[in-house]
């Protein structure tokens, strides 16, 4: 039993870890970045959750919901973060023009909505980021 749950937190901080890898890359995108990372981001996120961006803007809301329904907090925290970094660096960038930045936004809004019904505390930063999703 303890082996299944060491696996499964193992598992957990890999999937983390891979998320914060990527919202970093993504705080480093500029306007002289290729397509190519973004390439490379939207791969890995296809590699590991079965979700690209493009999938992200096409889904209607309830079903993200429902393909992001058994993601674990944690995981949903930061792949709101993902999507939200992505949302300010394409547009204020200019980056990447295929990618559907409001569609991005709302769905980004959507996480953070799960997380305030998931979360038993209060999270200002969560509060700001929805709002500037909002502009969007």
């Amino acid at each position: 039993m303890q082996h299944s749950k060491d696996y499964l937190e193992r598992e957990v901080e890999k999937l983390s870890l891979m998320l914060i890898s990527l919202i970093e890359k993504v705080m480093g995108l500029n306007a002289n970045t290729t397509s190519d990372e973004l390439d490379e981001i939207d791969a890995t996120l296809q590699g590991e959750l079965d979700l690209n961006l493009g999938k992200v803007s096409e889904m209607e809301s309830k079903e993200f919901l429902d393909y992001i329904s058994d993601f674990h907090e944690t995981h949903l925290k930061h792949l709101s973060e993902l999507l939200y970094q992505l949302v300010l660096k394409t547009d204020s960038q200019k980056l990447n023009q295929k990618l559907d930045t409001p569609k991005i936004a709302d769905k980004a809004i959507l996480l953070i909505d799960v997380l305030d019904q998931k979360s038993k505390t209060f999270s200002i930063e969560r509060l700001q980021m929805k709002e500037h999703l909002k502009t969007f």
